[in-house]
Order: structure tokens, then sequence, then C-alpha cells
């Protein structure tokens, strides 16, 4: 809820802009995490990392918990807990592709890069999106936004001019959450039944990959 373009894309979808979901799909693979709880099972792995993430995505795209279809988890690089996974969802009938994976560490200092994509599909057209830039077609007509926002010039779709400072997320969840306590406000931009369900999910996946 506290990065432009996913913000963006809940109010597209929920606006019914593009049609009828058909298709979601999500790629996210991050750096291997640092800290050594996240490879201790039951606690760790990918999914129990960046998987609250997505299904809290998910929720708040189609106002309901989605279900879960299929699960695929694999130790590439680990010993105890998987650092790659593949969901199969359905949710409003949709259907939910997740990818999480750890990527591999980099030999050098610097660490290899992430990559997240988002990919939705209607009837009435399609998004793409990570946390920086988000293009599609809707009704036939191409779209793109920045951080959330439109371009303040475009001139023949050739060169465009967006003028707005990158986002700070941290920032704007410390504000969030300081606007809730100032105005005694229970109903926060993660209210705590959403992160239950989430959790809910995060086990109801490990489930599904014993069976």
């Amino acid at each position: 809820p506290f990065i432009g373009n996913f913000d963006r894309v809940t109010q597209l979808v929920q606006n019914e802009l593009l049609g009828r979901i058909q298709h979601v799909s999500t790629r996210r693979i991050n750096n291997p995490p640092g800290a050594s709880w996240h490879y201790d099972s039951p606690a760790g792995g990918v999914v129990s990392d960046l998987g609250p993430h997505e299904l809290d995505f998910y929720i708040r795209l189609f106002n309901e918990s989605p279900s879960i279809q299929s699960v695929n988890l694999r130790r590439l690089g680990t010993k105890d807990v998987e650092d790659y996974c593949v969901v199969n969802m359905e949710v409003a009938g949709a259907d939910i592709r997740m990818l999480l994976s750890w990527g591999q560490p980099s030999s050098t200092r610097h660490p290899p890069p992430t990559h997240h994509k988002e990919n939705i599909v209607g009837d009435a057209g399609w998004i793409e999106c990570d946390s920086d830039i988000l293009e599609g077609k809707i009704y036939g007509k191409s779209i793109k936004y920045r951080n959330g926002r439109l371009p303040i010039m475009d001139l023949f779709s050739r060169y465009t001019f967006w003028g707005d400072s990158p986002e700070d997320i941290h920032q704007s969840r410390i504000t969030a959450f300081i606007d809730c306590v100032i105005s005694d406000d229970s109903q926060t931009t993660a209210p705590i039944e959403r992160g239950v369900e989430v959790t809910r999910l995060v086990q109801a996946i490990y489930q599904e990959s014993t069976k």
C-alpha cells in the first residue's frame, strides 16, 4: 500500500478498467536474506520471506483471499528451507501464478539486482509493473505511470518528463503509522485482520506442498 504503482494497479482493477481479470502473474527474485533465521525450518524459507507481500497485494487487489491450487517448493541452494517456489492460486475467476526465489549470492561486494514484475490481464486490457514503471493497454489505449503518477509532459510518446522525486517507502510507512497513533485510529493501512489472513495463506501454502 506504500508503493505508488501498486496502489495505481489496485485502483485500475477495482474500478474495472481492465474488465474481468483473467490472469495475474508475479515474478519476484530477491537477494538471499542476511539473517540466519531465514534458513531455519519451519520459520524460514522464501515463502515466509517474500510471500506475505504478494499475498497481501492479491487480497487488496480482489478484496478477497485466493485459494491455493498447487505448490512447488524447491531447495536449489539451501539445505533446510525452500529458496524457490511456484504457487498457483485462484480468486474471483482469475488464475494467479506466483514465482518467488532467492537469487544466488554475488561473488563481488555488489549484490546482484533484484527482479519484481506483476502482470495482470483482463478482458479489456493488460498492465505490467514494478515499483518504478507501470505500463499497459486499456481498451486499446496505451498507459504509462511512474511511481503511480502520470508524466507531467509527454511529447509524441517519444519524450516523457516525469518531474517527480523517487518514492521514500520507508518514510511513508512511518508517517502512516504516526498518523494512526495521533488520530487513535486502529484501522491502519495494513490492518491486523489482513495480516492474520496472510499468515493463514502462508501456512496453507506449506500444507499444500506436503500433499
